[in-house]
Formats: structure tokens, C-alpha cells, sequence
């Protein structure tokens, strides 16, 4: 009531784990689940009782990215014959269809697009490049979340945006980069995740079936086909510095 008179709406409560035996009384004075954070678990409470919650929700995407790997070899070789890196996954839904794809990852906390996209690809294939910038943005829902009621939510997996980003491989002048003896000396597997890695020409990649099934699918792997057939207009993307005081 203190906190109404005062005209607080929203409550926030931070609780870290080594007092989670407190979480039982502070739920039954209203309060629910909104999300973790490392080893905190954070609560909130909508004060209005005749106004709709204005708190936002937990978080509710998750941020990945794809990584086009042109062959260095074929840089000035723009037609379907181009080949591109792609790789089998060890377990998983990918693994199970024996799909070949590219590398793939997921931001982590306060990592931006552009360093995921060059950190996935040296975890899974020991592959050192640069970034050119985002091809392509995929958006896709799965148990999407519904408030139909404060702090609800339908499932766990929620909206998921994933980022085709090209990077341009680093090699040296002189590297025989047509030969597979020295791309098997430059591999190195994620042994906990990557089972194989080859180049592979992008009209058989984007031809394989399991693509053909998925809508979403079909218009991204439309827009890696038409990029190597042109020079593709690619999104720079960079971090913008952030500042809450002034100048």
C-alpha cells in the first residue's frame, strides 16, 4: 500500500540463489517468475489492480548466426558452380537428416552479430576470417509467446532471428588453396559438435531435400543462391557506442 501511495506501478525483486528459500513468501504476496540472470532470479509485481501489467516481458528471442564462406579460390567466379563452406553437426535434428549447412551459433550475452558470426566459425572449423557483413535476416517463431495474462507465456522457445553473415577467409598469397591436402591441414573440428566440413557448390547445397519442405528455408537459401550468382549488397553491421550520460 506504501508503495501505491507513492505511485510506484511496477515492482522488480532480485533474489540470488543463496536466498532462494525466501522465493515461497515473496510469491504469495503477488509476486511471479520473470527471468534468471546467472544466479540471480528476478520477480516482478504490476501494483494497479484495474490497469493491464505494463512491465515487459521476460526475454523472449534468441539470436543466431549463419556463416557464408565463400572459397577463396572462387572469389571472381560468380555463377552456381560456386562453392561454399558447409558442415555436418555430430547430434541433433540437422545431424539426424545428415544435412550439410553452414556454420551456425548463437549470440552469447552482450556479443555482437559480427564477433558471433567470426567466433562460431573458428570454434566449429578452425577457420580464421573477416567480416563482410549480413547477407540476410531469417525470423521464425516457434511457441511464439502469448499474453493473454500477465508474465504468461505459451512455451519455453520463443522467436528466434538469425543472421546470414559472409566473412572473407584470411589467406596468404602463394597458399595452395585449391589443394585438399592443404585444406585438411587448415580443418579443425569441433570435435563436441562437427562431424565433417567440405566445400560444396551452392546449387547443391540449396538442392538438398530436407530444404525443400521449409518455407523459410527456401527463401534464405534463395538469397545465398542469387549471392553468388552478383556481388551482394551486403548490411555493414557495427556496434553503436552506448551512452546514458552526457556527453
Amino acid at each position: 500500500n506504501i508503495w501505491k501511495e507513492d505511485g510506484i506501478r511496477g515492482v522488480w525483486i532480485h533474489v540470488p540463489s543463496v536466498q532462494s528459500d525466501n522465493i515461497p513468501t515473496i510469491m504469495k504476496l503477488g509476486f511471479r517468475f520473470h527471468m534468471v540472470i546467472d544466479e540471480t532470479l528476478v520477480l516482478t509485481k504490476w501494483l494497479p489492480d484495474t490497469a493491464v501489467s505494463r512491465l515487459p516481458m521476460g526475454p523472449t528471442h534468441q539470436v543466431g548466426v549463419g556463416c557464408l564462406v565463400w572459397h577463396p579460390a572462387d572469389t571472381t567466379t560468380l555463377s552456381r558452380d560456386r562453392r561454399m563452406l558447409v558442415v555436418q553437426e555430430q547430434t541433433g535434428p540437422a545431424a539426424a537428416y545428415k544435412l550439410w549447412k553452414m556454420p551456425t551459433g548463437l549470440s552469447d550475452a552482450s556479443e555482437d552479430v559480427h564477433d558471433t558470426a567470426v567466433r562460431e566459425l573458428y570454434e566449429e572449423t578452425g577457420l580464421v576470417a573477416l567480416f563482410q557483413g549480413v547477407l540476410v535476416v531469417r525470423q521464425a517463431h516457434s511457441g511464439a509467446p502469448v499474453k493473454q495474462e500477465a508474465y504468461r507465456v505459451a512455451r519455453r522457445k520463443a522467436s528466434d532471428l538469425f543472421f546470414v553473415c559472409q566473412l572473407q577467409l584470411q589467406v596468404l598469397d602463394g597458399d595452395d588453396i585449391e589443394s585438399d591436402d592443404y585444406w585438411n591441414a587448415k580443418w579443425n573440428l569441433c570435435q563436441h559438435e562437427i562431424a565433417s566440413i567440405q566445400w560444396m557448390k551452392v546449387s547443391d547445397f540449396v538442392n538438398q531435400d530436407v530444404w525443400q519442405a521449409s518455407p523459410i528455408y527456401t527463401v534464405l537459401n534463395q538469397a545465398v543462391l542469387e549471392a553468388s550468382t552478383d556481388t551482394a549488397r551486403l548490411w555493414q553491421s557495427t556496434t553503436l557506442p552506448v551512452r546514458h550520460d552526457k556527453p
